[in-house]
């Protein structure tokens, strides 16, 4: 972030905003065919006792899930035995 070099206007001007790139993640099967999910089907999912949950996919195979939990809650059992259900 810069100053703006007008001096009438007291703004802070912004290099760059950084973001979301697609909102579908692509996964590789075994057999080398593609599966997707889409913003719409994740936002589709319910996960039990999980209060928020974000999706970050950093390659195709890759998908890392950050969430706050709502008291005890087992991952494994909550949220990825959903999705793999979902994708299978």
């Amino acid at each position: 972030m810069k100053k703006s070099k007008d001096q009438n206007f007291n703004f802070t001007l912004i290099d760059e905003i950084g973001g979301r790139v697609v909102d579908d993640l692509y996964f590789e099967k075994a057999d080398g065919s593609q599966e997707k999910l889409t913003a719409l089907q994740l936002v589709g999912m319910y996960f039990n006792n999980v209060k928020k949950i974000q999706f970050v996919q950093e390659d195709k195979n890759t998908l890392k899930i950050q969430f706050v939990g709502r008291g005890e809650i087992e991952p494994q059992k909550e949220i990825l035995s959903l999705m793999i259900n979902f994708l299978s």
